[in-house]
Order: C-alpha cells, then sequence, then structure tokens
C-alpha cells in the first residue's frame, strides 16, 4: 500500500498534465482570444455588478431580510477565464421526512444557497454562468455509520444546477439587475432569461 504523500504527489501530476495538454492548452487560447476582443464590455458588465452588491450590502439589516448579504469576488482559474463568483444564501426550517416518524415531530434546519460563476467562454462573444439554486438539509456530525445508512438522503427536489451560456453583447444593467433579484431572493431561477433561453432549446 503506497504512502498518502506519494499518491498526494501522482494526483498533482496528473491534474499538472491535464493543464498542458493540446485540448486544455486550446480552450486556454480560445478563451483569452474572446476575452482580448470582450474585455471592455466583460469587465464593465462586473464592475455593474459589484456596485449592485455593495448598495445591497450597504441597506438596512430589515431591507435585507432574509439572505443578508451578498457576496461578489473574483477568483483565480487554470484557465484565467475571469472567473467572477456571486453567492447568497438564507436560512429556514421545514419538516423533512427521511424514514422515522421523529422527522414529522421537529422541522429541520435548512440553508437555501445561490450560487453564480461568471466566466469568459472559450465561445468566441460568450460568457459562462454556471447556476446553482438548492437548500441543503444542516445536519450533525454522527459517528454511528448504521444511523447514517438508515436515514435517506436529503436531496432538494426543486434543485437547479445548470452551466449555460449568454451573449456578451447582452450584458446590459437590466440582466445586472435581474442577476440582483435572484441572488435576494427577490425572483425565482426559471425568471433569469440565460434560463429561460436554455428551456427553450
Amino acid at each position: 500500500m503506497s504512502h498518502w504523500l506519494e499518491e498526494a504527489e501522482r494526483e498533482a501530476l496528473g491534474k499538472e498534465s491535464k493543464s498542458n495538454s493540446p485540448s486544455f492548452l486550446d480552450r486556454k487560447m480560445r478563451i483569452e482570444k474572446n476575452y482580448n476582443a470582450h474585455a471592455k464590455e466583460y469587465n464593465t458588465f462586473i464592475k455593474k455588478l459589484d456596485k449592485l452588491v455593495k448598495r445591497v450590502n450597504a441597506l438596512p439589516l430589515e431591507k435585507k431580510d432574509p439572505f443578508g448579504n451578498i457576496d461578489s469576488k473574483s477568483k483565480e482559474s487554470k484557465l484565467l477565464n475571469h472567473m467572477h463568483v456571486l453567492k447568497s444564501s438564507l436560512r429556514f426550517e421545514k419538516k423533512v421526512y427521511r424514514g422515522s416518524f421523529w422527522d414529522l415531530m421537529k422541522p429541520k434546519h435548512l440553508k437555501h444557497v445561490r450560487v453564480m460563476l461568471i466566466t469568459v467562454s472559450s465561445q468566441f462573444g460568450k460568457i459562462g454562468l454556471d447556476v446553482r439554486d438548492e437548500a441543503l438539509l444542516k445536519e450533525k456530525i454522527i459517528v454511528d455509520k448504521d444511523l447514517v445508512k438508515a436515514k435517506k438522503k436529503f436531496k432538494d427536489e426543486d434543485r437547479y444546477h445548470e452551466y449555460l451560456n449568454w451573449d456578451i453583447k447582452d450584458l446590459d444593467e437590466e440582466l445586472a439587475l435581474k442577476i440582483i433579484d435572484w441572488l435576494a431572493f427577490k425572483a425565482e431561477v426559471y425568471e433569469l432569461p440565460f434560463v429561460k433561453v436554455k428551456y427553450e432549446d
């Protein structure tokens, strides 16, 4: 049996070789070409979103109920795709049946998360949108493995997680406001224009 250090080194080496593969380098080059052609429009849109997030976060607490604050930050990636991450969440209680009578007695604590990753796409003139909208069950750490197996795993039936594309030419104030509405739990995921386009195909 190999040592954990050897396994970690092999895994790191595998990731390194993937990042030097022809397909990876080709995708990275196409992203760079797309960004160089549309940097102004993309950066202007990200700045609009950041300004709106700052305005929301500066509101009095009662106006931000129930979500609190929205997180907005840029993140580095090996593809150099100028990733920007937007996140928000709200906590709530709900009765969740997972095979036990006690599930019906006391409501469970859940956290509804909304996450959007915006990137420059490898498709020319497009951005990539990784959209996630789901409720997560907050659970205590249980050491008893049999008890874990006996409980049904919680799955949000309304969960949404898709990767979508959108035209850079359509990055405007109206779209930025719709994204903020969704992050502030003022609109549902299907009210986002790029989600509608996905489901019309």
